[in-house]
C-alpha cells in the first residue's frame, strides 16, 4: 500500500520534548520512576499539565485529606494501566480509552473523575476528557 503522506512537506512539528519544556506535558516516567515501574508500565508515560495539576499535585483539599503526590500518581497510573490492559486485549492500540477513578480534588471526600489514555505504541499519554 502506498503511503499517502510521502509527497507532503512538513511545515511544522511539535515534539514530546518541546511539550515537556513548554509545560504542556509532564513526564511521569521521570517524576515517579518507582511508581511507574511498580505499575508495570514499560514505555514512557506522560500526562497533560491539567491532569497533573488536578489529580497528582496536591490541592488544598488533598492536603487536608493527607494525600501525597506519590499515592495520587500511583492511583492514576494503576487505573490508566488497567484501561490499557483491557484495550490491548481487544487490539485497540492508537485509540483513546476512558477510565474512572476517585480523587480528592476540590473537597475532602473523593470525587469520581474521568480521564482518557492514549497509546501510540511508543508512549502513553493521560489527558482530561476534553483534551486532544
Amino acid at each position: 500500500m502506498k503511503d499517502l503522506f510521502n509527497d507532503f512537506e512538513v511545515i511544522s512539528s511539535y515534539t514530546t520534548e518541546q511539550a515537556i519544556e513548554d509545560g504542556v506535558l509532564v513526564n511521569l516516567s521521570d517524576l515517579f520512576k518507582k511508581e511507574v515501574n511498580e505499575s508495570g508500565i514499560l514505555i514512557p508515560i506522560y500526562c497533560t499539565s491539567s491532569v497533573f495539576n488536578n489529580y497528582i499535585k496536591l490541592t488544598p483539599a488533598a492536603e487536608r485529606a493527607l494525600n501525597d503526590e506519590k499515592g495520587r500518581a500511583w492511583d492514576l497510573l494503576f487505573m490508566s494501566r488497567q484501561a490499557l490492559k483491557s484495550a490491548s486485549k481487544e487490539g485497540n492500540i492508537g485509540k483513546s480509552f476512558y477510565f474512572k477513578f476517585y480523587c480528592v480534588v476540590k473537597r475532602v471526600n473523593p470525587t469520581l473523575c474521568t480521564c482518557k489514555v492514549i497509546c501510540d505504541g511508543y508512549s502513553f499519554t493521560i489527558l482530561e476528557i476534553n483534551e486532544d
